[in-house]
């Protein structure tokens, strides 16, 4: 019998495997555009894009770091622009799972191909076409009356100071990405203590009404104890007297199933705020809950992003003795060493302390 080589059918497999990781060339060409249509389409002002095809501002603006268009058949988009990345993004009223991107929009819209909204950005960013599709979005991007440009530029204003509050935000302990918008409003309005009696929005299948003085209390407290299922009371330092008057008619018409917490501080007019939700809800049972860390809710989320930071600079400090086992490591190897020789030896050094000392 023929001894059969182990390397041939080895590197014939592997081969084989090579060829099959590879990317063909369609795949190449695929990525190619991405990445083109990624680049050419923050290029496109979405805004007089739409404008061209036939949108314009909507006489309601619900938000300011939305800009509403609406179209002849009454249809509203929702545009906003990142400005980290400069990207525009839509999304659609009356289909809200349809949301994205320009070239998003001409593929659902308009059934086109990549290679077609590629031809379709690029002819749009190319000044000598004078085709009537890329003109009439250079016409709207000149903005003759200047009425586009204004509403963008409310935008962008009211989009900037929404990122500088959440990177507050971010500084007093809240996690980037899990700021709750629709359970508490813009990030802006939360850094301030309520100027009168204020409140989170309900959600269908919450479970507890919570009190705290200042909305910053209530997104530490949903942050700890909240898991989506709490609404939130924001009473302030010292309610007025209308104030108490609406949260004795807010406790007598809540749902009897509605757990009532009085999350305040932990001192004594923290104490004294519980005793008068207390006197307010009459019959109903009120919890009083505080929190582990600090005076407020806020102190101890504070507090645990500062150990969270304390660690992090702590792992992330350069180990000159792990540096120095790398390097030794490193000419062990050059000098032919085995590695796992190598690895053997680590794994068998000598314990600390006295037992390492006496071997």
């Amino acid at each position: 019998m023929t001894p059969v080589d182990p390397d041939g059918p080895r590197d014939g497999r592997r081969e084989g495997a090579t060829r099959a990781i590879e990317p063909s060339a369609d795949d190449h060409r695929a990525a190619i555009h991405v990445s083109l249509l990624e680049r050419l389409g923050k290029q496109i002002d979405l805004p007089a894009w739409l404008f061209a095809q036939g949108f314009h501002l909507s006489a309601t603006q619900k938000e300011p770091t939305e800009l509403a268009l609406c179209d002849r058949q009454g249809e509203t988009l929702y545009l906003r622009k990142d400005v980290e990345r400069g990207t525009w993004t839509y999304r659609s009223e009356r289909e809200p799972v349809e949301r994205g991107t320009v070239v998003d929009l001409m593929v659902r819209r308009e059934a086109l191909s990549l290679d077609e909204c590629l031809n379709r950005i690029s002819a749009c960013l190319d000044a000598s076409n004078r085709t009537r599709g890329p003109a009439a979005y250079r016409e709207a991007l000149a903005d003759r009356d200047n009425t586009l440009r204004r509403a963008v530029a409310r935008h962008l204003a009211a989009v900037t100071i929404e990122r500088d509050a959440e990177r507050d935000l971010e500084r007093l302990g809240v996690v980037r990405g899990t700021f709750d918008s629709w359970r508490f409003g813009a990030a802006s309005s939360v850094l301030h203590d309520p100027v009168d009696l204020g409140h989170s929005r309900y959600r269908k299948g919450d479970r507890a009404m919570v009190f705290v003085e200042r909305p910053i209390d209530a997104i530490a407290y949903e942050r700890a104890q909240g898991k989506q299922h709490a609404t939130y009371i924001y009473t302030g330092d010292n309610p007025s007297d209308e104030a108490k008057r609406r949260i004795a008619q807010l406790l007598a018409d809540a749902p009897p199933e509605l757990t009532v917490v009085a999350a305040f501080r932990r001192d004594r007019r923290g104490v004294a705020l519980a005793e008068e939700i207390a006197d307010l809800a009459a019959q109903r049972p009120v919890e009083r809950r505080t929190p582990q860390f600090g005076n407020r809710w806020a102190d101890e989320m504070q507090i645990e992003q500062r150990h969270r930071d304390s660690l992090q600079r702590l792992h992330s400090r350069p180990d000159p003795v792990i540096d120095d086992v790398r390097r030794e490591m490193a000419r062990a190897l050059d000098a032919g060493v085995d590695r796992a020789a190598i690895c053997t030896a680590i794994v068998r050094r000598p314990p600390r302390g006295r037992d390492g000392l006496d071997r």
